[in-house]
């Protein structure tokens, strides 16, 4: 492969650079130190620019985001074999590690992991006693509002072999199981005491009273 001229100049200032590192870090430290003035105006001109350059070139680096994106896109499409093939090379020689970075984030960052998860677990479970009771959140059987008290139980008393289908022990997996199967039918909410008594005697105390 033939090089051109600029290519053989920046070959060659490269090699220099290697080899003369510590002549050339002396030689700046002397310049600094000699034209403090210079330097100042010189950062000062390079921020300014910076910024007035990024207001006047604002929509060249949307549209130019827009068009890396869609390249993006294509290639992936292209290469989601070779992509997954990487990644999974990659998690094999970086498991060590992985899991050392995690662990000290989870100390550093505890309380607030913990108050994170809670929270979504509050919404996800808000959302699907909403969609089981039609965007008003009741107890089916008796008419409890506080969310607190609700859960979701399985219409047809089969909750212990939806769960080893699932593969879930129950708890948050069911509410997310829900939400990634876009709320199947078979399900209601029931507060607490309901839903145990259904399970225990097969009916609500409730519904026999009204019976």
């Amino acid at each position: 492969m033939a090089y051109s001229n600029i290519q053989k100049r920046r070959k060659t200032k490269r090699l220099y650079y290697l080899k003369n590192k510590d002549k050339i870090r002396a030689y700046q430290k002397f310049w600094y130190r000699k034209n403090p003035e210079k330097v100042k105006l010189y950062r000062l001109r390079q921020k300014i620019t910076i910024k007035e350059w990024f207001k006047r070139n604002s929509h060249k680096i949307k549209e130019y985001n827009e068009k890396y994106k869609e390249k993006k896109k294509v290639w992936t499409q292209k290469n989601k074999e070779r992509l997954k093939e990487y990644h999974k090379k990659w998690r094999e020689k970086n498991m060590e590690r992985d899991l050392r970075l995690k662990k000290t984030y989870y100390q550093k960052h505890k309380k607030r992991i913990n108050l994170l998860s809670k929270e979504r677990l509050i919404k996800r479970k808000l959302l699907c006693f909403a969609k089981y009771s039609n965007d008003d959140i009741k107890c089916a059987c008796c008419g409890e509002r506080e969310w607190k008290f609700l859960s979701i139980d399985h219409i047809n008393n089969d909750g212990a072999e939806h769960r080893k289908k699932i593969g879930n022990k129950g708890g948050d997996h069911i509410y997310r199981w829900l939400v990634r199967n876009n709320f199947p039918k078979g399900f209601q909410v029931l507060c607490h005491n309901c839903n145990q008594a259904k399970g225990h005697y097969g009916i609500c105390p409730h519904q026999q009273k009204n019976e």
